[in-house]
């Protein structure tokens, strides 16, 4: 009967050595579950900050659009009044020539 005490005692503490490492073990897992969160929160907050950067991106692109636009009509209309003005000189040119040959047909 002794004997069986001791023997139940020494269950008794081996359960005991078990249930602390379950705890331990249990602790842990909290405890990266924990930093897995902050992970993640710091994650999202950066994932929403940039999403924040590019609406505020994006509403300023919608916003220099028209700006951007009559720049490049009126870069256009230069481009094509330059291109107008070379070709109204070349026809001068040949105009010239011709006016020089007549004239020079008629001395």
């Amino acid at each position: 009967n002794n004997n069986n005490n001791s023997n139940n005692s020494g269950d008794a503490v081996e359960q005991m050595r078990l249930v602390d490492k379950l705890k331990q073990r249990l602790e842990a897992m909290e405890m990266r579950e924990h930093r897995l969160n902050k992970d993640v929160v710091v994650a999202l907050n950066a994932a929403n900050d940039e999403e924040a950067e590019l609406q505020r991106r994006l509403v300023r692109f919608h916003e220099e659009l028209p700006r951007f636009r009559s720049e490049l009509r009126r870069e256009m209309k230069q481009a094509m009044l330059r291109f107008v003005r070379a070709q109204i000189r070349q026809q001068q040119h040949v105009i010239d020539r011709w006016h020089q040959c007549a004239l020079n047909s008629f001395m």
